[in-house]
């Protein structure tokens, strides 16, 4: 009972601004709980006798919990912590008067005499709307934090000079993209994401973009890793040179891109990095050309020893 009346009084007089409705109403259930036992023992329904005082302060108690029950909703309403300053201004003109989060003045019982109840219907609509936004902000949130610390892991690619990516933190970006990236689009297209799209949109380009330059990254890696041993042959070079040399501005690029990663492989970092995706595609876009030009370059090999035809280009080479 005691501790019942101390918070009964920060309840109803204190800052509402301090209130933590989801603990307020924990704390009114169990103490409701306890009083509803309490009246029925007081009351003799144990296997003692009827206690009146006892009885009748668990009474009191126990209706002023059930009258307190009922302001609940409206605690809720204006004690969430997802009402932001446009959320208090459209309160502010429901009631007529101006509410602040940071109002240290204005408790529960001062705004139940202005009754403030009566709008109910229209500050529960408000703070509903605010719950959804700030699930939302918080959606946000979380998907940038998923990526602080996520890095890439280079590994150098046997006696080369340069790095190439490792699978393991690759996989992971790529999971996290496929989620992220349905999320952030869902998001977008949701009116209660429009007060913080200023934030979402520019992540979500973000994130596309990144799952470009993952795929594109991997798609060069590849094709590198094959024909850079190829190209390393000055025989080759000989004999396709227009290729060779294709090959070999396209190597310029893949070490700086390396070399620029392996100074910060932090991801949301190199997501930034300058021209980073278009460097890959045009880095594809030729060795799409020196591949084809390789590819060509045997078949003559073959059309002239019919015998080779036996064998697979990279045999051949």
């Amino acid at each position: 009972v005691a501790g019942f009346n101390t918070s009964y009084q920060k309840w109803m007089h204190g800052a509402f601004a301090t209130l933590d409705p989801e603990k307020i109403e924990g704390d009114v259930g169990e103490m409701y709980r306890k009083m509803y036992k309490l009246v029925k023992f007081f009351g003799g329904g144990g296997t003692g006798p009827e206690l009146v005082e006892p009885l009748k302060v668990a009474n009191q108690t126990k209706d002023k919990l059930e009258k307190f029950r009922v302001y609940l909703p409206l605690i809720a309403a204006v004690c969430n912590p997802g009402l932001r300053e446009r959320h208090w201004a459209q309160m502010s003109e429901v009631v007529g008067f101006n509410l602040s989060y940071d109002d240290t003045h204005t408790s529960l019982s001062k705004l139940l005499d202005r009754r403030v109840e009566e709008k109910m219907d229209q500050l529960q609509e408000l703070s509903d709307i605010a719950s959804r936004e700030f699930s939302f902000e918080k959606m946000l949130i979380k998907m940038q934090e998923d990526w602080e610390g996520l890095k890439f892991e280079l590994g150098a690619w046997k006696e080369t000079g340069t790095h190439i990516l490792k699978g393991g933190p690759v996989d992971e970006a790529q999971a996290l993209l496929d989620d992220h990236i349905v999320k952030s689009q869902a998001m977008i297209s949701s009116p209660f994401a429009k007060p913080f799209e200023e934030r979402l949109v520019p992540w979500g380009k973000k994130l596309s973009r990144f799952q470009d330059i993952i795929d594109q990254w991997l798609k060069c890696q590849g094709k590198w890793i094959y024909l850079e041993p190829i190209f390393g042959s000055d025989e080759i070079m000989k004999q396709i040179p227009k290729e060779g040399m294709a090959f070999r501005t396209m190597d310029t690029t893949w070490r700086k891109i390396m070399e620029k990663t392996n100074e910060d492989t932090n991801m949301m970092v190199v997501a930034d990095m300058d021209n980073l995706l278009e460097d890959l595609e045009l880095a594809n876009a030729s060795l799409d050309v020196v591949e084809k030009g390789l590819n060509d370059f045997l078949d003559t090999k073959k059309m002239a020893f019919p015998r080779f035809y036996f064998l697979s280009n990279d045999e051949l080479l």
